[in-house]
């Protein structure tokens, strides 16, 4: 989801990039995404992610949706799934 963010011209706050500093922590408004490569416990527990909370750099959405950033812009970027290619 980050690197779609910066495809699109939108700079959220970041550091590690990993998942392990939690400063691109966002809010999914609606849609899924997953973490499909951990991130740290102290940068987004289990209640956070529950609660639609989501790290942008390690965030994948499955669906489309929208992420709302925090801070002071609290933006909201619309994220779509990758589209795969259909045989012919």
């Amino acid at each position: 989801v980050l690197a779609a963010m910066r495809r699109h011209g939108i700079a959220p706050r970041s550091g590690c990039r990993r998942g392990g500093c939690s400063l691109c922590k966002a809010d999914v408004v609606s849609g899924t995404v997953t973490h499909e490569v951990g991130a740290a416990a102290t940068a987004l527990t289990a209640e956070e992610v529950a609660d639609g909370v989501c790290l942008p750099c390690r965030a994948h959405a499955l669906t489309d949706c929208k992420i709302r950033l925090r801070g002071p812009a609290r933006r909201i970027f619309t994220a779509t799934p990758p589209r795969t290619a259909t045989p012919a």
